[in-house]
């Protein structure tokens, strides 16, 4: 069915809201939540029929739902004061209120667009390749739990399984389905039984040329064929999102958008935010200023530019360290209040509070981003972060080891043995703590935190040599590392690990001024 209001079309057979011919980019629940409304124009509808409707009767806070709904409002030019298109009931509900133009029949969608808000994804059914018609309900429920999964990255606007499982059993041709999807990537693959294993394959194809973006095979014993499934979709979920992502990037940089967006800006910013020098930090955050001015409440966008300020604090970019940390905080804040429940806000409110000394508040933004994305690898070394902090090693091992099976192509990779260096130090094994910071260091030789927590740790392990190295090589990328911002800032909790700490910067040959 079409519906037409204002400027707007809401097409809910190809799932997709458009404006004045140009395609806005939501995601499917907010999608689900717009529909909803206007099949109901009829009557107010209220927050429990929405509650169950929307999230299938869990329990959801008002914070969620009017999150939600100011999701949706954006989304059609609407806002909480005019109301126009959507009204609020306070503690009752709410009501599609915009005057519905005549429905018609499908219309043929129009091209998508370039410059959309967000990439899009459709995940095809995956082919049976074992001769076995039984096995089909294993192909299908692999597709289907992907879906699933790929739909708790808030970045990907992934298409509702009726519509992508329609193209079941037809041999079609990639660039055509997602002309009709209006999706930019889509996802295929096959499963083959035989005997006691399986191996699933899959794909992520881009559509406008109908490229490889990225392929991988997986083989496993099918000893609980659902524990395979769910180990499968794992798997394929985590590789997925950056494959994407760094796709995306390099869309940004050949400047193939016709309309740049403040997606197309965020993205640009993305790869010069990852290379750690104060050149490339004002690059990016001038990037995300511009993708800022175009939406104000583009939260991706301000909860990576309060990154770029914890970046220049931590390598003394910054000619203020306090106004840097509190312009931190504030874009943070600013994020988390337009959506508390985004993972990237959360996630910028715990790096915020890490170097703010806010720990147990910095562990709770960090364990809400993980929860909100479950399968968000830099989300749970987060986690993992701040539990090393709070010296609590043996929880920051637990987690930092049920997410080691994610992605290599995740650009956070490093990050993961950062942690577990600090998680290793705080626990006092400091011949481990160097091993894999040597590892880490590797990935990221910019980042200055490798070099600290190794010269600590090889000092205390009696590894001066090292130690010695690794101040060498701390100087060269923070040349104003001292004990004195060491003592300052130590970042632990326990005064136990403080010391152990500065004892061993000291030994390792750390200035003190």
């Amino acid at each position: 069915m079409i519906y037409r209001f204002g400027d707007h079309t809401l097409d809910t057979e190809s799932f997709r809201l458009t404006a004045n011919g140009e395609e806005i980019a939501v995601e499917p629940q907010v999608f689900s939540l717009l529909q909803y409304l206007v099949e109901h124009a009829d009557r107010m509808v209220s927050k429990d029929e929405i509650i169950e409707h929307i999230w299938d009767g869990r329990i959801v806070s008002d914070g969620t739902l009017t999150s939600r709904i100011n999701s949706v409002r954006r989304a059609v030019g609407d806002d909480g004061k005019t109301q126009t298109v959507i009204k609020t009931f306070p503690r009752r509900g709410y009501r599609f209120v915009a005057k519905l133009g005549p429905n018609g029949d499908t219309v043929p969608a129009p091209e998508p667009t370039s410059a959309l808000a967000k990439p899009s994804i459709a995940v095809l059914p995956f082919d049976n390749m074992s001769g076995d018609p039984e096995q089909e309900y294993f192909a299908d429920g692999i597709a289907e739990d992907i879906i699933t999964a790929l739909s708790r990255f808030r970045r990907l606007a992934v298409t509702a399984r009726n519509i992508s499982f329609a193209y079941k059993s037809q041999a079609s041709d990639m660039v055509q389905i997602g002309r009709e999807l209006s999706v930019r990537y889509l996802l295929e693959g096959s499963v083959r039984k035989a005997g006691h294993r399986v191996r699933i394959t899959a794909q992520l194809i881009e559509t406008e040329s109908g490229n490889h973006v990225w392929a991988e095979s997986y083989d496993r014993e099918l000893n609980d064929i659902f524990e395979v499934q769910d180990d499968i979709t794992r798997h394929i979920a985590v590789a997925i999102e950056p494959a994407i992502t760094l796709a995306e990037i390099e869309r940004a940089k050949t400047g193939r958008s016709k309309n740049i967006s403040a997606w197309d800006y965020y993205l640009r910013a993305l790869p010069h935010f990852h290379l750690v020098t104060t050149e490339e930090n004002e690059f990016a955050m001038a990037e995300l200023g511009k993708a800022i001015d175009l939406d104000p409440e583009y939260v991706p966008a301000i909860a990576l530019l309060s990154l770029c300020h914890v970046y220049s604090v931590l390598h003394g970019w910054s000619a203020s360290r306090s106004g840097a940390i509190r312009e931190a905080g504030r874009l943070a804040e600013l994020a988390v209040s337009f959506d508390p429940t985004d993972p990237a806000a959360n996630l910028a409110l715990s790096w915020y509070c890490l170097y703010d000394d806010q720990l147990e508040r910095g562990l709770t933004a960090a364990r809400n981003a993980a929860d909100q994305e479950p399968n968000s690898f830099v989300a749970w070394c987060q986690v993992g972060a701040l539990l090393a902090h709070l010296c609590r090693a043996q929880e920051a091992y637990d987690v930092l080891q049920s997410v080691q099976h994610m992605s290599n192509r995740d650009p956070w990779r490093w990050w993961w043995y950062m942690n577990w260096g600090n998680a290793y130090f705080a626990g006092g094994r400091y011949d481990d703590a160097v091993d894999i910071l040597f590892k880490g260091k590797e990935l990221r030789p910019s980042w200055y935190g490798f070099y600290v927590i190794m010269a600590a740790s090889a000092a205390n392990a009696g590894q001066l040599e090292i130690a010695k190295q690794a101040v060498d090589d701390l100087l060269k990328v923070l040349p104003r590392a001292s004990m004195r911002g060491f003592q300052r800032h130590p970042t632990f909790i326990e005064q136990t690990v403080i010391d152990a700490l500065l004892d061993g910067l000291r030994k390792a040959g750390v200035p003190e001024q």
